[in-house]
């Protein structure tokens, strides 16, 4: 357990801070959406299960069965983050405002209908550890005031031993925040595998069928 709660304190530190262009960055790319303004910043993220596995292969990080193990803790979980600020005018310039986001937070899973987070009482206690009482501080410690108004909101992903949202495939749901929307579309890019144009062998985004600069069909 000690080895698993290391390997996740690494992951977010690396995912976070990371300057080299790879598959993982991809990602966080789709996952993580932030709505800003002069005014006010809302930021939710989406956390599957794909990004910690994407993050442990390509970093040599974790063998095959601590991946099985990691999926298999957080398989049944939708787990996104939310967080709500606003810049506020003062004698002194702007001030910076954490708004209580776990007031304003709404998930609309993949049939349009919106979901209650589970209580902490109905998620697996590893889990609710990793997510509450390690990785919440490494935010703070991170992000300073920002990750301190970053909350984790935890819902049911399983109906019928299948996942309710899974990133390859089709669909799309939202979270609102403050009455403002952030939509997830499926599958994910980052997760399909690359085409290949058949003229110069180029490699192209997965959900494309056709070459843009030559017009054949993707291999």
């Amino acid at each position: 357990m000690k080895k698993i709660i290391l390997l996740f304190i690494f992951l977010i530190s690396f995912s976070l801070f990371s300057q080299q262009k790879k598959a993982s960055e991809k990602l966080m790319l789709e996952i993580q959406q932030i709505h800003q303004n002069e005014k006010t910043m809302k930021m939710a993220w989406w956390i599957p299960t794909e990004f910690w596995q994407v993050v442990i292969e390509e970093n040599n990080l974790g063998s095959q069965e601590q991946i099985d193990y990691i999926k298999s803790l957080l398989d049944d979980y939708t787990i996104l983050l939310g967080g709500d600020y606003s810049f506020e005018s003062s004698n002194d310039g702007a001030e910076f405002k954490v708004n209580n986001v776990k007031n304003n937070f709404a998930f609309y899973s993949v049939d349009g209908k919106k979901q209650t987070p589970l209580k902490d009482s109905e998620i697996n206690q590893i889990v609710l550890g990793l997510l509450k009482n390690t990785l919440k501080p490494i935010f703070v410690q991170m992000l300073g005031k920002t990750g301190s108004g970053l909350e984790f909101f935890i819902y049911n992903n399983k109906k019928n031993n299948e996942r309710i949202i899974n990133p390859m495939s089709v669909g799309n749901f939202k979270v609102d925040i403050a009455n403002e929307s952030f939509v997830w579309k499926l599958p994910l890019v980052s997760l399909m595998k690359e085409k290949i144009c058949p003229v110069d062998q180029q490699k192209m985004e997965g959900n494309w069928i056709f070459c843009p600069f030559h017009g054949e069909k993707l291999q």
